[in-house]
C-alpha cells in the first residue's frame, strides 16, 4: 500500500477549455477559435491570463473566483479517458489516494 497524490486539473480531468473560457470572459475578449486555443496549450494558467491581457494584480483574485465558479460546473467536466479505471484499480489495490487541485 502506498500514498498516491493526483492533481485534478489536467491529470484526472480536462479542465483546460473551461479555464480558458473563464479567463477569456474575464479579459473581455470574444471566444477563442480552435487555433487560438491550441496556441495556449502547454502554458500555465498564469501565462494564459497574461497573454489575454489580464494584469498581474488581478490574477490572485481571478484564480479564486475561477475556482468558486468552477465548483458547480464540476458535474459537467469529464475525466480523461481511462482515468476512472486507473483510479479504481489503485483503490482496489488498497492505495491511499489523494486529489489536490
Amino acid at each position: 500500500m502506498s500514498d498516491i497524490i493526483f492533481d485534478f486539473d489536467g491529470t484526472i480531468a480536462n479542465t483546460f477549455d473551461y479555464a480558458v473560457a473563464f479567463l477569456v470572459r474575464e479579459a473581455g475578449q470574444p471566444p477563442l477559435d480552435k487555433d487560438q486555443k491550441e496556441a495556449l496549450h502547454g502554458l500555465s494558467m498564469t501565462h494564459i491570463a497574461r497573454r489575454l491581457g489580464l494584469p498581474w494584480r488581478r490574477l490572485p483574485g481571478l484564480f479564486f473566483k475561477g475556482r468558486r465558479e468552477m465548483s458547480p460546473a464540476m458535474r459537467n467536466i469529464e475525466p480523461f479517458k481511462g482515468m476512472p479505471e486507473v483510479i479504481g484499480e489503485l483503490h482496489r489495490g488498497h492505495h491511499n489516494l489523494y486529489i489536490l487541485s
